[in-house]
């Protein structure tokens, strides 16, 4: 009789044992679910994320693309306007080297200062109206 009221005590702390070990394992399994519901939340989310940034960055791209491009143009315009310029100037030296013994003949530094003024004013309307969408042609 003593053994059998051993082996039910330690019977029945095994069995104490079990249940506190299985509420145990309940509880992790909960957690592993949990953390694991969170983890594919958060992947997702990243996917998202990652996705808007792709995008912002093919805009930003674009755009820069294109800034350069207009920025590469107006630098073409104002070479071409320059070197029309440089041609003019030099037909007005020529002229005024043949005109020059005619009493009303243009002093050299007033047609370079008249050709520079004209160029001055044109530059700088055509770079202002940039800024707004409109292009004046040089």
């Amino acid at each position: 009789a003593v053994v059998s009221t051993q082996s039910t005590g330690e019977l029945s702390e095994a069995l104490k044992r079990e249940k506190k070990l299985k509420l145990k394992m309940a509880e992790l399994t909960e957690t592993i679910e949990r953390l694991t519901r969170n983890a594919e939340m958060r992947h997702t989310q990243q996917g998202t994320y990652i996705g808007d940034l792709k995008r912002t960055n093919e805009a930003l791209s674009s755009a820069y693309d294109k800034s350069k491009k207009k920025h590469a143009l107006s630098l073409k315009k104002l070479e071409a306007q320059i070197t029309q310029l440089v041609a003019q100037h030099e037909r007005d030296v020529t002229k005024h080297h043949v005109t020059s013994s005619h009493p009303d003949h243009v002093k050299h530094d007033e047609i370079v200062n008249n050709r520079l003024s004209y160029f001055d004013e044109r530059s700088c309307s055509s770079f202002g109206s940039q800024g707004h969408g409109e292009e004046t042609e040089l």
